[in-house]
């Protein structure tokens, strides 16, 4: 999709009568981004994701579009308050994401030559690491995820943020694990016997839940 679809909510619509706006998109085309919304503005940032049609991707960026409130927009790339740690990270794709009010998280993926320029055409990487973006600072942060499993990496699933606690918490549901150089499609499933949260205010600590032992509770 080469462009920002936007539809009115102020009004009733059916399938045949819906009005569509299309906003050309600036930013580069991925498929299965991270979208967070900005919680001090009409604006959204997009990270991660893979190209389509095994097309190249563009240099790593953050990108936010903003509404102006009479369903248009515009796209802008955003640099982050830390440049240097930025420009380190390894963009991937089929990750989980969600976000607090104010701070979005991305969990693992792969990373291939169709999501980040410096991955060969043959290798892929499954990434360990939560990658947390503080949307009031604009600063990114990788931190630990040893602990998460045997091998610290996640591909596909979902995470959710629970409102719990100084800094809320993530709980992961699904996906699969696989080590660090891995096949594409190769992974284990993640076992649904146990769940594991994630405290942001610790950083690296990892708590898995037995789910036999919470349906006794």
């Amino acid at each position: 999709m080469n462009s920002t679809l936007s539809i009115s909510l102020k009004d009733s619509w059916t399938n045949s009568s819906v009005s569509v706006r299309s906003i050309p998109k600036a930013a580069p085309l991925f498929n299965s981004e991270a979208a967070w919304r900005d919680p001090s503005a009409n604006a959204f940032y997009v990270w991660g994701g893979t190209t389509a049609y095994f097309a190249q991707p563009a240099a790593i960026g953050l990108w936010k579009f903003t509404a102006d409130g009479v369903g248009g927009g515009s796209w802008s790339s955003v640099t982050p308050s830390n440049i240097v740690s930025f420009s380190s990270l390894v963009r991937s794709g089929t990750a989980a994401w969600t976000q607090s009010k104010n701070v979005g998280y991305y969990m693992g993926g792969v990373a291939t030559y169709q999501t980040d320029t410096s991955i060969s055409s043959d290798t892929y990487l499954a990434l360990p690491g939560i990658l947390a973006y503080d949307m009031t600072t604009g600063s990114f942060t990788n931190s630990s995820t040893v602990g998460f499993g045997s091998l610290g990496t996640l591909i596909g699933g979902s995470v959710e943020f629970v409102p719990f606690g100084k800094e809320g918490l993530l709980l992961f549901l699904g996906g699969s694990q696989a080590p660090q150089v891995t096949n594409y499609g190769g992974g284990r499933e993640v076992d649904f016997a146990n769940l594991t949260i994630y405290d942001p205010a610790g950083r690296t600590e990892h708590k898995k839940i037995c789910a036999e032992e919470t349906a006794d509770d």
